[in-house]
């Protein structure tokens, strides 16, 4: 039986390995695991250290993945607990493996005598040519030669002289920023430039798919906001989410966006939010003839303001906390006709849509949400199961949800449903909730108000109201069903 040999190319045993050992301790195995040291990040290492082990990474990586088709890379711990990149290599040529091996543990150590340090000095000049092009090149794994950039910008460019760095600054100016262009889109002629906390992203370009490319996530739900102030602070509001909007952030990257992104002579870092932005407060003091929209991420981890020329990306936004005062749902004018046309839903797809509202409500742990099976299996009642988030000195809650597709124009009642106690107690649920596309019945109203006071069970009712105005307010999420 093939056995997996891990092979630490830190390892000072594997200087004293020749060709011919080498070869013969990876002949015969199934896959071959290759342990690459990640950078001192966190450490006492200066920021140059981190970005020359950023480099050799990078380097190392980028030459085993263009040499071999089935190499696999994940992020992993080493014996000694130090962070390291694994590299798994399958079905590969053996021989040339083992001239990989030997080529590049020079990467990573220095020779402990005279025979190898051509060997160690070719290798040490490789990659310094490497540098030159991390910026020009297509790479397998570009994360590397983003956290290189992140920390020669904002590290260790603070440790090296002015005259050595002046250079970089006039041929890159988004660095003098704080940004670095994404080593992702190094073949593209416009570039997605990112800080430590923001990006900048030209608005040709396609955001959720930004946004997965980056290794973000597959899906991002924006919703629009209006703008007021507090305390001379701007305050964006929407649905359910409030937060503070960092002008200091944006402002540095319209400066960044001025210099690199937009036309010449066309604005000077001053901006003013729409008019249908504005809710209430004073307007703000700059003035410009481009107006800016605000979209905050349904999952507040972002928000997003749209310019005419790019999205501007800010993370971790300051939540706002009572976000009562601002009274957000009154603040929102329905569109006139937020009618769906149901006729393209089929009993499979509204589930599914179910399933998305449940998970893009902010009051359910979506890491708990479950779908049973398809539409009309023997799912016992129970279509969807999903946990509150918690909270402080309360347990999270069980809910089970029923979803009934109908005419639009009918009602759902209690005959609809079946024996509601009876699957609440199969199932040991703290809540209930039924989503349907047409209105709910006033018995069926009041058959769950008795089931909350005698039960002490929580519900929930979705009728076709209240899921044409979420669906309204979720574009991402009208497109998926309706078009």
């Amino acid at each position: 039986m093939k056995n997996i040999k891990i092979i630490d190319l830190q390892s000072e045993e594997l200087q004293y390995l020749s060709y011919e050992e080498l070869l013969e301790e990876i002949e015969n195995c199934a896959s071959i695991k290759l342990q690459v040291p990640k950078s001192g990040i966190g450490s006492d290492s200066l920021y140059i250290d981190i970005i020359s082990d950023c480099l050799d990474a990078s380097y190392t990586i980028e030459k085993i993945a263009s040499t071999f088709k089935n190499v696999r890379i994940d992020k992993a711990r080493a014996s000694n607990s130090s962070p390291v990149f694994l590299l798994t290599i399958e079905n590969y040529e053996t021989k040339k493996l083992a001239e990989v091996i030997l080529t590049t543990r020079w990467a990573f150590q220095s020779p402990q005598n005279d025979i190898n340090e051509n060997s160690f000095y070719n290798v040490r000049s490789e990659i310094r040519q490497y540098e030159e092009t991390i910026t020009d090149i297509n790479l397998f794994y570009p994360e590397i030669i983003d956290e290189y950039l992140a920390n020669l910008v904002n590290g260790a460019y603070y440790e090296l002289d002015y005259e050595v760095i002046a250079g970089q600054l006039d041929y890159f100016p988004e660095r003098k920023f704080g940004y670095w262009a994404a080593a992702a889109y190094n073949s593209d002629i416009q570039k997605i430039l990112l800080s430590l906390d923001a990006w900048i992203v030209p608005i040709t370009f396609n955001l959720e798919h930004t946004f997965k490319k980056l290794g973000y996530g597959d899906e991002i739900s924006l919703l629009k906001s209006l703008i007021t102030t507090e305390n001379n602070k701007l305050i964006a509001v929407s649905d359910h989410i409030a937060v503070s909007i960092p002008t200091g952030k944006i402002v540095q990257a319209l400066a960044c966006l001025e210099e690199v992104i937009a036309p010449k002579n066309v604005f000077q870092h001053k901006f003013k939010w729409t008019e249908n932005n504005y809710s209430f407060g004073d307007a703000p003091p700059l003035d410009c003839p481009y107006n800016f929209e605000v979209f905050i991420s349904e999952f507040s981890d972002f928000i997003n303001v749209k310019t005419k020329f790019a999205n501007i990306v800010i993370f971790n936004p300051t939540i706002i906390q009572n976000i009562n005062k601002y009274e957000p749902y009154k603040l929102f004018k329905e569109k006139s006709d937020i009618k769906l046309e149901w006729s393209k839903i089929s009993p499979e797809k509204f589930e599914q849509l179910c399933y998305d509202i449940i998970y893009h409500n902010p009051k359910f742990d979506k890491t708990t949400i479950r779908k049973y099976g398809k539409s009309n299996s023997r799912d016992g009642g129970r279509d969807i199961q999903a946990h509150t988030n918690a909270k402080p000195g309360e347990k999270p809650l069980k809910y089970i949800f029923q979803c009934k597709l109908k005419n639009p124009n009918d009602s759902l009642g209690t005959s609809n449903l079946g024996a509601i106690t009876d699957v609440l107690e199969q199932y040991g649920a703290d809540g209930y909730g039924v989503m349907c596309n047409c209105y709910i019945d006033p018995t069926l109203y009041d058959r769950l108000d008795a089931i909350e006071a005698r039960r002490n069970i929580k519900t929930e009712t979705w009728s076709i109201l209240e899921i044409e105005r979420f669906v309204a307010k979720r574009p991402s999420i009208k497109d998926r069903y309706f078009i």
